[in-house]
């Protein structure tokens, strides 16, 4: 058994359909080889497996590999797994991640009022491509921008997210938006997506 190491072990399939005794054995044996910090050997892979053995309910959802990533640029793996942890159970992430669309819907609705406040004219345009926040919202938030911005302007999005909190997220989409404001105002649905 490898420690957590998902892309090589059994454990992968035995969390398709829940944790199963392969999993559960695998914890053991490594605890018992390599104590408490031999969980997390391997420190992306292990701080994700970690979080799924955590939280079976919740698995893994495409885009943790970036909130992981940002974490681990700065701790070691067990620091990195409570901080994970600690975010993904944030109201926002929750919403996301127990698939509560009447919520997340919401946060979609209040985005859009915002833009349409902000921004009329990016409103008007992205409802005339049909270009919904979902489309694209949804990916810069759940990864809290760190697939999508330079890394040193991504982590001044999280240094503003751990001071002011969710309301970051949306401030830096409003932000992204109004920076390219000229060029999306041209785009067709195609590249406006890009």
């Amino acid at each position: 058994c490898y420690p957590f190491d998902f892309a090589r072990t059994r454990v992968a399939t035995d969390l398709v359909g829940g944790v199963g005794p392969g999993a559960v054995q695998c914890v053991f044996s490594t605890l018992w080889t390599g104590g408490i910090t031999g969980l997390f050997r391997g420190a992306g892979v292990t701080v994700l497996g970690a979080f799924v053995i955590h939280r079976p309910d919740v698995g893994y959802v495409q885009g943790m590999s970036y909130l992981a990533g940002m974490f681990l640029l700065y701790m070691d793996p067990p620091e990195a797994f409570m901080c994970l942890c600690n975010l993904l159970t944030r109201h926002f992430f929750l919403a996301f991640l127990s698939a509560d669309t009447d919520h997340v819907y919401s946060m979609f609705r209040l985005f859009s009022s915002w833009l349409k406040t902000s921004m009329p004219q990016i409103h008007r345009h992205f409802e005339a491509i049909h270009l919904g926040p979902e489309l694209y919202l949804l990916n810069w938030a759940f990864t809290m921008y760190a697939k999508i911005l330079p890394l040193d302007t991504a982590c001044l999005v999280w240094d503003n997210y751990m001071l002011e909190g969710e309301l970051t997220i949306f401030k830096t989409a409003l932000a992204l938006l109004k920076m390219h404001k000229t060029q999306l105002l041209g785009c067709s649905f195609d590249q406006a997506i890009k």
